[in-house]
């Protein structure tokens, strides 16, 4: 079924919450933060997440437009990351390590139900995946074999659970946004929270210190990171590591230098100026050079892309304006100038170097382990039985390989690792036919989620993670998905008059 769904349960699409309903999620927000800055005995991850998860039944109980105030909140927890893990083992170290409690899971599972419900009235019971049907099954039949199968399954099933989170986001995002001013609803509170974890951050580098903001669980000593000549704070933001921020910038910033660039995006443009000021500077400040690479790359590739005629999206004298901004962002980053050569070129303490050993360790796992892997979330179960003299890696670095393609393969085999390369591709697909829409939108958003995903899947090439993690993959593959739909539906409805009206054009009138 590829016709776009009705969205009736968001009354008022193009209406924001009203004053008085913004007043009472602002000041319910604010005592629920002061309420969070008393708790002292509550574990802080269980605190943030109960809070906020009671702020969101009130804020739904009192407003009309629930599932739009959802929505927003599902937007929104992506620039912050608050989970805990019920059962949590210290002794693992990659997430999740318990049964993940998430705001984001929380509220995709909730959103899934409100639609699967209506879904159910309505009596459809086709969905359109736009081809990604036969990777999604084939990863999830390869995680669950692989967990059945793994030293520890219930490690498996810890991220059984979170593949579960995301695969419910893809679903729900892929099905349900029904128009472009729906997708730029989305976008923009996505984009909010995106911005408001860059100026946490920025504002912990300036502090030079994050234990004044501990409180929230996220920004705590134990999550600092500094360069290596010198005590200065990496930023974390509101996502808890340095290196983690930098791969959610990489990703969302062509995004918004995408429609910054279109001369219809629908959006302010003082706001998305202001807003990409902000994350580069604190892309820069995460002083990730895997961050700053994958962004450059997606740079390029979406000035190319922009200046072709068949994905052109920018308006007249575009090129003077990507100039002025570059060398407005160059003239705000001069205070980093220095950290940043001194990141450039400091000793890496042997980082690269022991990336190199983890691929070695992680090649004898899938050599030994070929078709399902040594188990799902099991790869620090085994990783020292691979881990051969004479460097014996993990014993100073207990961590998994820093390289997604190879940690989900050793954990899932080969087929699993085939099907999660080829659900990517795939996805990249979708956005490249989403661009050859005639809406400059539509465009807009398909190039830069695409150039998005492209820059994730490049510092995924040397960041740890399998089936369990990348929330920020699904939410691109999901929106890709929903873009291609949109597009194909309004070229439908463009087409449409124009076929039923060939012998006639005389009579009715094609214009509106």
């Amino acid at each position: 079924m590829n016709d776009v769904a009705p969205h009736t349960t968001l009354p008022g699409l193009d209406s924001e919450m009203t004053f008085w309903t913004g007043g009472v999620v602002v000041i319910t927000s604010v005592m629920v933060g002061l309420v969070v800055l008393m708790l002292g005995g509550l574990p802080v991850e269980w605190g943030v997440t109960l809070l906020a998860g009671l702020l969101l039944l009130l804020v739904v109980a009192i407003i009309p437009v629930r599932q739009r105030f959802l929505e927003a909140a599902l937007m929104l927890s992506f620039g912050a990351n608050i989970d805990y893990h019920i059962g949590h083992d210290p002794t693992h170290l990659v997430s999740p390590s318990g049964v993940p409690v998430s705001v984001t899971g929380l509220v995709v599972g909730a959103l899934w139900l409100w639609w699967a419900c209506e879904r159910w009235g309505r009596r459809q019971r086709s969905m359109s995946l736009g081809g990604l049907g036969v990777p999604l099954v084939g990863l999830w039949a390869s995680a669950i074999i692989s967990t059945l199968g793994a030293p520890q399954p219930r490690f498996g099933l810890y991220a059984l659970v979170n593949l579960a989170y995301f695969t419910l986001l893809f679903l729900y995002l892929a099905q349900t946004v029904s128009t472009p001013e729906h997708l730029r609803f989305l976008l923009k509170w996505l984009m909010i929270g995106i911005v408001v974890t860059s100026v946490v951050g920025l504002a912990e580098y300036h502090l030079q210190r994050n234990g004044a903001l501990a409180i929230l669980g996220m920004l705590g000593d134990e999550n600092k990171q500094t360069l290596a000549s010198s005590d200065l704070v990496r930023i974390g933001g509101l996502l808890g590591s340095s290196n983690g921020l930098a791969w959610a910038l990489a990703e969302i910033l062509p995004l918004m230098l995408a429609l910054f660039f279109c001369r219809a995006s629908g959006y302010n443009r003082v706001f998305l100026f202001g807003g990409v000021t902000v994350c580069v500077l604190a892309l820069i400040s995460t002083y990730s050079r895997g961050g700053w690479v994958a962004f450059g790359v997606a740079f390029i590739l979406l000035i190319l892309f922009m200046g072709s005629r068949r994905f052109g999206i920018a308006e007249r004298g575009w090129r003077a304006k990507v100039v002025l901004l570059g060398v407005f962002l160059a003239v705000a980053a001069t205070p980093l100038y220095g950290n940043v050569y001194t990141r450039l070129t400091e000793d890496d303490r042997g980082s690269a170097y022991a990336r190199v050993l983890m691929m070695k360790v992680a090649l004898r796992m899938i050599e030994d382990h070929p078709l399902f892997g040594v188990g799902l979330n099991n790869y620090e179960r085994v990783m020292d039985e691979y881990d051969g003299p004479p460097e014996r890696i993990h014993q100073d670095f207990p961590w998994p390989v820093h390289n997604i393609y190879l940690h989900t393969t050793a954990e899932v085999g080969l087929l699993g690792g085939g099907f999660f390369v080829l659900f990517a591709l795939l996805a990249l697909w979708q956005g490249l036919r989403a661009a050859r829409t005639d809406d400059l939108f539509l465009r807009a958003v398909a190039l830069g989620l695409s150039m998005g995903l492209v820059a994730y899947l490049l510092v995924g090439m040397k960041e740890l993670g399998s089936l369990g993690n990348g929330r920020f993959f699904w939410l691109a593959v999901g929106l890709l998905v929903a873009t291609r739909r949109l597009s194909e539906a309004g070229q439908h409805d463009q087409s449409q008059p124009v076929r039923k009206n060939a012998g006639a054009r005389h009579l009715l009138p094609l214009s509106r």
